[in-house]
């Protein structure tokens, strides 16, 4: 009996033992790539070959989240630049331009000297026009703060350098994109000045004109500004005689002209108003469009105003030399407070008191008019 148990047992045994071996083998469990798994990565392990493969198939993020760890992980300060920089292009590739912004801002404070100048700013740059372009703004909208702020940490880094020029010429167009005529002025008069016998201090003239001009354009009541524009596109015209810029040099003083002689003809409907009817002001400046811009539409619009004054020798008397606007002197004469008006009460006369105001009853008042705020419209 016991020697048919034991039997029975080796064959139970050898069962098993054939069985686990006749069966398949339970699946190997290969371990995610040790950039998941930060416990399984190296300080400074070269993951570049992961990494590139990524970016060879297109997905960026996941190289980028590959840069990431080797940075993160890296001990050697070189290392940790190289990863930082391949990082942010690649989250730049991946349409990650305010995480790559970032990223490009860690390269640039810690570890500039760590890597290729010529490669980091041209990144920057190529950045910096994403902003401008509308890429990266709010609902598509130009974010040239941003792509400002780009360009001055470009030209803090080489202030002096071979696109030194160019970059201060773009820091102005996008100061003047944002309506900063001011300090697009000051900007464009720098790169005149630092560089003077470079073709971008010809283009900085050219937009420093133009710049004027649109400054000119923009404050409209301001006689000061319309005659700055035409002085700085007349000098630009008389210094480009026989260069290439000549001609837009030209198209860019018949504007500044022009705006000059629409400001004249704005002051001149400007004193044909009730609040500030001038005759007097308002004939002399349509005058002096005529004298002007003899022969244009500019004339006729003033002659047709001209028609409008009181007299009937506005269109034909000329006006005196001494009054005649040549400066910036006469401009619209600044609001007068005017005193409240008093009523006169006869004396001895009972001034009656004002209605007495009805008070509404808290359970009488309507709420219906109090609407929430997404229910207006706004």
């Amino acid at each position: 009996m016991s020697m048919r148990i034991a039997g029975l047992a080796v064959i139970a045994v050898a069962w098993v033992v054939v069985g686990w071996a006749s069966a398949e083998p339970p699946p190997v469990v290969t371990p995610e790539p040790g950039w998941i798994r930060k416990q399984l990565l190296l300080p400074d392990l070269d993951l570049t070959p992961v990494a590139e493969d990524f970016e060879r198939s297109g997905q960026y993020r996941d190289a980028a989240e590959v840069y990431g760890k080797m940075a993160e992980l890296a001990e050697k300060e070189a290392n940790r630049a190289y990863a930082k920089l391949r990082q942010a292009d690649s989250l730049f590739a991946a349409g990650e331009y305010r995480q790559a912004y970032e990223a490009y801002e860690v390269v640039r404070t810690s570890y500039r000297d760590q890597v290729s100048y010529e490669h980091l700013t041209g990144m920057l740059r190529k950045l910096a026009e994403t902003y401008a372009s509308g890429t990266v703004g709010w609902l598509g909208g130009n974010d040239y703060q941003a792509a400002r702020g780009i360009y001055s940490a470009v030209l803090e880094m080489a202030p002096t350098g071979p696109l030194a020029a160019a970059d201060t010429v773009r820091l102005a167009q996008l100061q003047r994109a944002d309506g900063l005529y001011d300090e697009a002025i000051a900007t464009f008069e720098e790169v005149v000045r630092r560089f003077p016998n470079t073709p971008q201090a010809d283009e900085a003239r050219l937009e420093l004109t133009r710049t004027s001009l649109e400054k000119a354009q923009a404050g409209r009541g301001d006689a000061k500004l319309a005659r700055q524009a035409q002085q700085q596109a007349t000098r630009l015209a008389e210094g480009a005689a026989g260069r290439p810029l000549a001609e837009e040099a030209a198209a860019l003083k018949a504007a500044a002209d022009e705006a000059l002689v629409q400001h004249f003809l704005y002051l001149g409907e400007f004193y044909q108003r009730k609040a500030h009817y001038r005759p007097e002001a308002a004939r002399r400046y349509l005058t002096t469009v005529l004298e002007k811009a003899a022969g244009t539409a500019s004339a006729d619009q003033a002659q047709a105003l001209l028609a409008r004054l009181p007299t009937g020798e506005a269109l034909s008397a000329p006006v005196p030399a001494a009054e005649r606007i040549e400066s910036d002197r006469q401009l619209p004469p600044p609001a007068q407070a005017v005193p409240a008006a008093v009523p006169d009460t006869a004396e001895g006369a009972v001034v009656e008191p004002p209605p007495a105001r009805t008070v509404i009853e808290e359970k009488e008042r309507v709420k219906k008019w109090l609407l929430p705020i997404p229910d207006l419209g706004l």
